[in-house]
């Protein structure tokens, strides 16, 4: 009887685990969308502020006469 309940308690234990492992794959690849997403959403905001940049500075220098740029810091 010993010997049927260590049977059962090994395979129940063997069973619980390849479903573990079954469910780890997908896991970590919802992780890496997430991860990715964010790197993309950090791309976009940085590319917005660079194009925001790039118009400050064409239009300080359409606008200052020659000569006259000021620098800011």
């Amino acid at each position: 009887m010993i010997q049927i309940q260590n049977r059962l308690v090994a395979a129940l234990a063997a069973a619980i685990t390849l479903v573990a492992l079954g469910f780890a794959p997908a896991a970590a690849g919802a992780k890496q969308t997430s991860l990715d997403h964010r790197i993309f959403e950090t791309f976009k905001n940085v590319d917005g502020r660079t194009s925001a940049h790039e118009q400050n500075v064409t239009e300080c220098l359409t606008s200052a006469p020659l000569g006259h740029i000021e620098v800011f810091s």
